[in-house]
């Protein structure tokens, strides 16, 4: 799979990578945790929109598609170093996270999304 192609159908995946997951994320955020905790405080529709996103790459993407997603988008994030887990795996954490702030927030679309997908 070309990841320089898929990034364009992930755009806040790809804008969250590229921008706080940035080369030099270690030097403007203390954690990769504080970074998530910092989306997750995000309006509602751009939560859906990530998760939309994290919900197409668990989809079609193995464990090396992911990293190879994560290089060409410029990030200097490693799921296995930085977080502690699979590529795979860190992406259904961040899914399941994303999910249980909008069903918090009371947002009934996000099960609904999941039906549809």
């Amino acid at each position: 799979m070309k990841m320089e192609k898929f990034a364009a159908r992930v755009p806040s995946f790809a804008n969250l990578m590229g921008g706080a997951f940035n080369q030099d994320w270690r030097d403007e955020w203390d954690s990769a945790e504080e970074i998530v905790t910092s989306v997750l405080g995000e309006r509602s529709d751009q939560l859906r929109s990530m998760l939309k996103d994290l919900r197409r790459i668990d989809q079609v993407c193995s464990d090396d598609d992911i990293d190879s997603l994560l290089f060409s988008l410029g990030s200097g994030f490693s799921p296995e170093t930085d977080w502690g887990m699979s590529p795979k795996g860190w992406v259904q954490d961040l899914e399941v996270r994303l999910e249980g702030e909008l069903v918090a927030r009371g947002d009934a679309t996000v099960r609904a999304d999941r039906a549809i997908e």
